[in-house]
């Protein structure tokens, strides 16, 4: 800027700063969508900025898309975000600040569990965890409990729209385990989750509500992930809109050469080989595992 002889000036204007900061936002989660990088969102919302939660919701809306399609004039769409964030903003915060969470070390205090799930597709995992929760007494949030709900309401296309979708699929999940923590309630999270862009709001949610990770990793070999993959789609167990929207070839190669680690947070790490057990015995073996891990329970 200073090359180019540009003189920045300060705004002066708290709610312009928090829309050009919601603009950002969602630009960079598109961007993280198509080209799975590591968009700066968490960073942003850890520092307190303003505007993100506006930019989250124009990224899952799409709305900001909506308008830029429209062709309005640039004036009249800042208009438009404008009264949006003031609308928030005279309505007060969408969620109230978040409870104080006893400290582990107080007698008596109580820390909810999360217990997380993951592995790669047709690895088992959902399957499994439906057979934990219960047992465990966990609600059971699924990932693609949120987005084949979306396919149903509103389509399926292209990878693009698949990707959006799991955008907001996530978001959903990560704010429903929120509001359950917020009541005290352990829960169980399944996904095939990603490190690199799920560890920040996990660790957000133990810093809010001090609660403890327990994970588990699902694993099998890339052919019998292949085998079991392809043979959802035969049986029509997976939800058309996976299968019409990700190209086949492209997610078996995922299947035969990826690699699903846990993901860096405190608590332990129960591996589970879903290739070599009955599905029976393994949700009897890791209940009681989790419970040795978690006393009580």
């Amino acid at each position: 800027m200073r090359r180019g002889a540009v003189q920045p000036q300060p705004l002066k204007d708290d709610a312009l700063e928090a829309v050009l900061i919601a603009m950002n936002v969602v630009a960079h989660l598109s961007l993280a969508q198509r080209f799975e990088l590591r968009p700066p969102v968490d960073i942003w919302e850890t520092a307190g900025l303003p505007g993100v939660d506006l930019g989250r919701d124009l990224f899952a809306s799409g709305q900001l898309e909506h308008l830029a399609k429209g062709k309005h004039r640039i004036d009249l769409v800042l208009d438009d975000l404008l009264a949006r964030y003031r609308q928030r903003t005279a309505a007060g915060p969408l969620c109230p600040p978040l409870p104080s969470s006893p400290p582990a070390d107080v007698p008596g205090s109580s820390r909810p569990l999360v217990l997380i799930i993951t592995g790669p597709p047709a690895s088992g995992k959902s399957t499994l965890g439906r057979g934990l929760a219960p047992r465990l007494g966990l609600p059971f949030i699924s990932k693609d409990l949120f987005k084949e709900t979306l396919f149903d309401e509103l389509g399926w296309s292209d990878r693009e729209w698949s990707r959006r979708l799991g955008g907001a699929s996530i978001a959903l999940l990560f704010r429903s385990a929120a509001a359950l923590l917020e009541a005290g309630q352990s829960v169980a999270l399944e996904s095939n989750f990603y490190s690199e862009w799920d560890t920040p709001p996990l660790r957000q949610l133990g810093e809010k509500f001090a609660c403890r990770f327990v994970q588990i990793v699902c694993t099998a070999s890339g052919p019998t992930l292949v085998e079991r993959y392809k043979r959802r789609i035969v049986t029509r167990e997976r939800h058309p809109g996976h299968t019409e929207s990700e190209p086949l070839e492209e997610t078996l190669s995922r299947l035969l050469n990826g690699h699903w680690d846990a993901l860096d947070l405190d608590g332990p790490v129960i591996h589970v080989d879903t290739e070599r057990l009955a599905p029976d015995y393994l949700v009897d073996a890791v209940v009681e595992e989790i419970r040795q891990e978690w006393p009580g329970r």
